[in-house]
């Protein structure tokens, strides 16, 4: 028979699984509304083309790299060596932080050089994907949280 505490990790992995395909499917719809629309402007001549700052690219980067210190965290606390898990999830903490200073510089440079959330439709895609990047990674914290606090035990 399962513990209580197995069963609360089961309940973790399966919100995390949910978490993790709900943003999926609100980033394919995204997509799926920029691509529609993007066809739709283009043809009437009505579609402005943006160029995004780097900021956006090294925030990528970064994410991509707090998805690999994230992945090693949970492989290492799962092979319970909850030091190197511990300062894993540490350095993906820091990564993320890093990661909103830099989406809220790329907010800085769209606001300079006057492109708002509303007005235009390209400039308000950039807006919500940025809004939706930022509040699921705000989300994801809490995921981290309760990984640095369960290998804190």
């Amino acid at each position: 028979m399962k513990s209580y505490n197995d069963k609360n990790i089961i309940a973790v992995k399966f919100i995390v699984w949910l978490f993790i395909l709900s943003s999926v499917m609100l980033f394919a719809g995204i997509t799926s509304a920029y691509i529609v629309n993007r066809i739709g402007l283009l043809n009437a001549n009505k579609w402005i083309y943006i160029q995004l700052p780097n900021v956006f690219i090294c925030s990528n980067i970064l994410l991509i790299i707090s998805s690999i210190t994230i992945y090693y965290a949970n492989y290492l606390f799962n092979e319970y060596k909850y030091l190197y898990s511990k300062t894993l999830l540490i350095i993906t903490f820091f990564i993320g932080i890093f990661f909103l200073i830099l989406q809220l510089n790329g907010l800085k440079y769209l606001i300079n050089n006057n492109i708002y959330l509303s007005g235009n439709v390209a400039g308000s895609y950039i807006y919500n994907i940025y809004y939706t990047w930022s509040t699921c990674y705000i989300w994801s914290f809490r995921y981290l949280l309760l990984l640095f606090f369960y290998t804190t035990k």
